[in-house]
């Protein structure tokens, strides 16, 4: 990746409003398409449905469903 950057013309492009933004972009769209950012929460499974998943299940016995 390096070496590309001492090629003519090659430029370093940044996100506009930093890295950061990069994260709140898939934040929204998470959001936008009814899903919920839980942290600390660890999955123990995923739940599948007609090979689809619909769901979690947590370490902490809470099932999430999102169908």
């Amino acid at each position: 990746m390096f070496a590309e950057w001492y090629k003519p013309g090659c430029v370093l492009e940044y996100p506009i409003g930093g890295v950061g933004e990069i994260v709140n972009a898939l934040v929204r769209g998470l959001h936008k398409y009814g899903g919920k950012l839980m942290l600390k929460s660890h999955v123990k499974e995923i739940i599948i449905d007609g090979g689809c998943a619909i769901g979690v299940k947590l370490t902490d016995g809470t099932v999430r469903n999102y169908y």
